[in-house]
């Protein structure tokens, strides 16, 4: 028996050599989390302007706009509660924050948290590098490779981007114009999936991100920060086919919101300035769009 340990304590050990060296590398893999947070550490008495959300923002706000000190925090499938989590980071602390610009839409408030769907991995991510300890430290929201497909995704972004999927300001680079599918069937199929991809089976978790979004009105008013809603535009094959009661709940909370907090709210989501053309998808805008959109928002401020 002592033998038969002894084999499985020499095969063990170089299993788990390789997966520390393994959860090194990952770590040690340039990527938008940690970019992200060192510039914020680097810039945070000069930063005026922070981009909050998920994907919507992240390729559809351009910091290179604005005539303020701006950067894209967002990132790919943010949620409510982590973008809460970051921004109560830095809000007491940047002296110089007068502006926090929120994309709101469709889906935003029926979304399930990281934590109870596919994006799990992702809040590893706000653990690791933004020190958003929401999960105890021996968890696999601690580890990189906690996630086989979340190891794969980002040994593709290294291959194809180098790893650095934002520009210097936090935009995100993979919504090009040069990447759109201008196939007429392929941008047809986008929409469809898109479309059941983003409709909520039901309206479970609309009070927990309500929540968050409120909690977010609030920090933003203690710190004298002006919180700014915007939502996105769409294309109009995209809008014109979104589930009323869905789309009409998603309103209703966002006005009451507004009114409760007496906050800017800016709908572009049908808004005629912005045609297929500024589209990388059905609802991400390319950099033109981006660059559109961005341009009109500096004016607001």
């Amino acid at each position: 028996m002592s033998r038969f340990f002894k084999n499985i304590f020499f095969f063990a050990i170089p299993v788990i050599l390789f997966l520390v060296g393994l959860e090194f590398y990952m770590r040690a893999l340039p990527n938008e989390y940690r970019y992200k947070a060192q510039w914020m550490d680097q810039h945070l008495d000069s930063v005026e302007t922070l981009v909050l959300g998920s994907s919507k923002a992240y390729y559809g706000i351009r910091p290179d706009c604005f005539s303020t000190t701006a950067f894209n925090l967002a990132t790919v499938s943010g949620r409510p509660d982590y973008d809460y989590e970051v921004l109560k980071k830095y809000a007491g602390k940047a002296k110089n924050l007068k502006t926090v610009i929120y994309p709101v839409f469709y889906e935003f408030f029926f979304d399930p948290p990281f934590e109870d769907c596919v994006e799990w991995p992702r809040a590893g991510y706000y653990q690791i590098y933004w020190d958003c300890h929401l999960h105890p430290l021996l968890s696999k929201y601690s580890l990189e490779i906690a996630s086989i497909f979340a190891v794969k995704t980002k040994l593709a972004d290294y291959k194809y981007y180098n790893g650095q999927t934002c520009d210097s300001l936090g935009f995100g680079l993979q919504s090009n114009s040069k990447y759109s599918n201008q196939d007429e069937n392929a941008a047809k199929m986008e929409i469809i999936k898109s479309l059941q991809r983003h409709k909520a089976p039901d309206f479970t978790y609309e009070d927990y991100n309500y929540a968050y979004l409120e909690k977010t009105a609030i920090l933003c008013s203690q710190n004298n920060i002006r919180l700014i809603l915007v939502a996105m535009p769409c294309k109009k094959a995209y809008t014109d086919n979104l589930d009323k009661t869905q789309n009409d709940e998603y309103h209703r909370l966002t006005q009451k919101l507004v009114s409760q907090y007496s906050l800017e709210f800016h709908d572009f989501t049908s808004n005629p300035q912005f045609s297929d053309s500024d589209f990388f998808d059905s609802n991400h805008l390319n950099e033109i769009g981006a660059a559109k959109l961005s341009t009109i928002l500096n004016s607001l401020l």
